[in-house]
């Protein structure tokens, strides 16, 4: 193998890299847009209830009543409130052990 074939190996593989990089970063863009309007999304299925099963009815109303109770939520309130939870969950396990 001489070294402009070897060279041609690397830059060929280097260019598959970058395109794998790029198709990454454009998913991951692309999902981070569709992920930010989450209320309004579960909003759309909870009107919309009466098309799933009992079972998945009391689910999608669980899901819908925590983000709107999490959206009232200031960022201290929620923070507050899992660090609560994150001290009670350890306590719990530590006792349990």
């Amino acid at each position: 193998m001489t070294y402009s074939s070897t060279n041609h190996q690397t830059t060929k593989l280097l260019a598959q890299i970058r395109k794998w990089i790029l198709l990454f970063v454009i998913l991951l863009i692309f999902s981070g847009i569709t992920a930010f309007p989450i209320e309004t999304e579960i909003k759309f299925i909870y009107q919309r209830l009466h098309f799933f099963p009992a079972f998945m009815q009391l689910w999608l109303t669980q899901i819908y009543t925590g983000i709107v109770e999490t959206n009232k939520l200031s960022f201290y309130q929620l923070w507050n409130k899992l660090l609560r939870l994150h001290i009670l969950y350890w306590s719990g396990f530590y006792w349990s052990v």
